[in-house]
């Protein structure tokens, strides 16, 4: 509770498939970094996003959780269908109903200029339930780069690169519509 301290509710399904011992070791190395000021860079930590008077919506691992603050309940847990990686959570003001997630991914091996590549995944899913709302996830090169988001769709760049490209999407089909073939337009 914000304005007394006491602890309102726990929820231990959160680590529920970790071992005693592995709860004990993070909850130790958790501790230590508190006791010595050393606090992870927030920028590798995915905020949880506040979806109403009475949940959160947070990215775990390669999991996406709807949460009950009222008592912790999970409202629904669904897998990052785009696997883990920085994860950017996005609810549009024209659309309430769906939540947009964008997911940077490493991949192996080298680029061009020896760089490793990376490249952002954005999926939607229905706030209600947790379904996925596209039939696949629109890729852009680059890291994550927060889209904007318009009363028709989300703007997606591709992080500022100069190689990148723009695409409008739908929200409710994931359907690209700018460009030849929804492929977007070039931002050179």
């Amino acid at each position: 509770d914000l304005t007394t301290g006491k602890v309102r509710w726990a929820n231990d399904e959160v680590v529920g498939g970790v071992a005693p011992g592995m709860k004990k070791l993070a909850g130790l190395l958790a501790n230590l970094a508190q006791a010595s000021g050393k606090v992870p860079d927030p920028s590798s930590i995915p905020a949880p996003l506040e979806v109403g008077a009475d949940a959160v919506v947070l990215a775990s691992g390669n999991e996406i959780l709807k949460i009950s603050t009222e008592n912790g309940r999970f409202l629904w847990r669904v897998p990052n269908r785009d696997g883990s990686g920085n994860t950017g959570l996005f609810l549009p003001e024209a659309r309430p109903d769906v939540l947009l997630v964008g997911t940077e991914v490493t991949g192996t091996g080298m680029s061009t200029g020896g760089a490793v590549p990376v490249q952002t995944f954005f999926s939607a899913y229905r706030l209600a339930d947790g379904a996925p709302l596209w039939p696949k996830p629109i890729k852009m090169k680059g890291p994550l780069n927060p889209p904007v988001l318009l009363a028709h769709g989300a703007l997606l760049s591709s992080g500022g690169r100069a190689d990148g490209g723009i695409k409008l999407v739908e929200y409710g089909t994931g359907r690209s519509v700018w460009g030849k073939n929804g492929k977007g337009i070039d931002s050179d």
